[in-house]
């Protein structure tokens, strides 16, 4: 829900009709204040702060509120309108299906604006350049397909359907839901039984100045959807992720100094929002010896399966400096293993760079 004109107070009044009864309902993350009144069939309550907003019900008397009843997330946000900058040209790119070097961008000091409609598309590249931003039009979707003939690195995964590389002064903006159904990643083989590796990269920043990501959302990602790496000053908010399948972690910081992501949340198959340290096991350049200044900030994770909030696993290089701030944990399944957790620090592979100051306030 985008609030027309981005204002600093405003009052929300929601109505949600249910198919059946239920025996209560409570708004996630609870520290937000919002009460929810449920009469009969009809849900209402009233909001008056940016941020998500989960509905979750009950069907016994006791109360007991679970995933499996199916509940309802609001994210209300600020509105977002495209700003041309002076000096910058502008081009418009209409839904179709786009060939795999169709969208390979090359000019700086331009703004890339995808109208709303329908897309296919196998990725959106852009490489060294200065001053550019991509608008994505409120209703664009963007369905993502398969070339396992072409584009694979070193590792036998194709490259992104989203990569930003060596830029300088990028934004991202607007609303649009990228669709990975169409990306098989790895599968078992009905007829042979055996696991067959169709892996492509989801979001793939990295090597970039002054960076700002806006208004994503992403279901059935196949990989680790925004991985974020070697950049400084970036911030990313509101950006929504969904998904289900192993390797589909959230949102990824790696090797990074001063980057903020807010306003974020993400369910996924695999961890949620997360601090990792790469280096050149990434492909990253060796320019950021350690990540630090790095801030998470009223973000929501909801983990099924792996850890929900922290700094996990690949440890090729140091940090100094991770806050996670104000973030919620909506539902903690944790399936996988009871070391996975909501707020998680693990360092693991290769095990022998320092991570230190790393501090979780006011979950």
């Amino acid at each position: 829900i985008d609030v027309k004109g981005a204002p600093e107070e405003f009052a929300l009044e929601v109505e949600l009709i249910t198919e059946k009864k239920y025996s209560g309902v409570v708004v996630l993350p609870e520290k937000s204040g919002v009460k929810a009144e449920l009469s009969d069939k009809t849900v209402t309550a009233t909001i008056t702060a940016y941020g998500d907003y989960s509905f979750a019900f009950s069907t016994d008397r006791l109360k007991t509120f679970k995933v499996s009843n199916q509940p309802l997330t609001l994210i209300v946000a600020p509105e977002s309108l495209p700003e041309v900058p002076e000096g910058y040209d502008y081009v418009e790119i209409e839904p179709g299906k786009y060939g795999y070097g169709d969208l390979v961008f090359d000019q700086s000091n331009t703004v890339y604006c995808f109208k709303k409609g329908e897309y296919e598309v196998r990725r959106i590249i852009a490489s060294k350049l200065e001053n550019i931003m991509f608008y994505f039009e409120p209703g664009s979707y963007i369905s993502v397909y398969e070339t396992p003939e072409i584009g694979l690195d070193q590792y036998n995964i194709g490259g992104p359907a989203f990569g930003i590389s060596g830029c300088n002064n990028v934004r991202i903006e607007g609303r649009a839901l990228f669709d990975f159904s169409g990306v098989r990643g790895l599968y078992q083989d009905p007829e042979t039984g055996k696991d067959v590796d169709m892996t492509q990269y989801v979001f793939n920043f990295y090597n970039n100045n002054n960076m700002y990501v806006s208004g994503i959302t992403t279901i059935n990602s196949n990989h680790w959807t925004f991985r974020i790496g070697a950049c400084q000053d970036i911030l990313s908010e509101w950006n929504m992720m969904l998904g289900y399948r192993n390797y589909s972690d959230g949102f990824i910081y790696s090797d990074c100094v001063r980057a903020t992501a807010r306003y974020m949340f993400a369910r996924t198959g695999d961890d949620g929002i997360e601090v990792k340290a790469l280096g050149s096991y990434g492909g990253y350049k060796d320019t950021i010896p350690m990540a630090t200044d790095v801030l998470f900030e009223k973000c929501t994770v909801w983990n099924d399966s792996a850890a929900a909030l922290g700094v996990i696993y690949e440890n090729y290089k140091p940090i100094d400096g991770v806050v996670f701030r104000d973030c919620s944990v909506g539902f903690s399944t944790c399936s996988w293993s009871p070391n996975n957790s909501a707020l998680n620090i693990r360092l693991a592979y290769p095990g022998t760079a320092h991570w230190k100051n790393i501090t979780f306030e006011n979950e």
